[in-house]
């Protein structure tokens, strides 16, 4: 099993108003989703990717207790490399909707809905 501290990226900043988020984050060569995955020329994986679209919507959110029912529109356009320094953008469109975004200065890398259950 990983070490949990190993599989996140590196928060550099944030910024926030109520229904917004945009995490400044660098993606170190160490971390252990790079292991294996294309040793010559590694790339982030997609899933990763919405693991931490995922993650960072709970946690700035406040939704820790909440299920994910489902992703939307999940579109991957470019890949991420080690040593990247990236951007996510998060926003809450309803209770149970949140969109997320992930790009550098150069392109888009990834976007997509998430959709929560309702809370109980």
């Amino acid at each position: 099993m990983s070490d949990l501290n190993n599989i996140q990226p590196e928060i550099i900043g944030v910024s926030r108003d109520s229904n917004d988020v945009e995490l400044s984050l660098y993606v170190s060569q160490n971390l252990d989703c790079f292991k294996g995955h294309f040793p010559q020329t590694p790339i982030l994986p997609g899933v990763v990717q919405l693991d931490w679209a995922i993650h960072f919507t709970k946690i700035y959110f406040e939704l820790i207790d909440r299920e994910l029912s489902h992703v939307e529109v999940l579109k991957y356009k470019a890949v991420i490399a080690p040593k990247s320094r990236i951007k996510m953008q998060l926003q809450q469109k309803s209770e149970v909707k949140y969109c997320f975004k992930i790009y550098s200065e150069s392109q888009d890398h990834a976007s997509g809905r998430l959709v929560f259950k309702q809370q109980s």
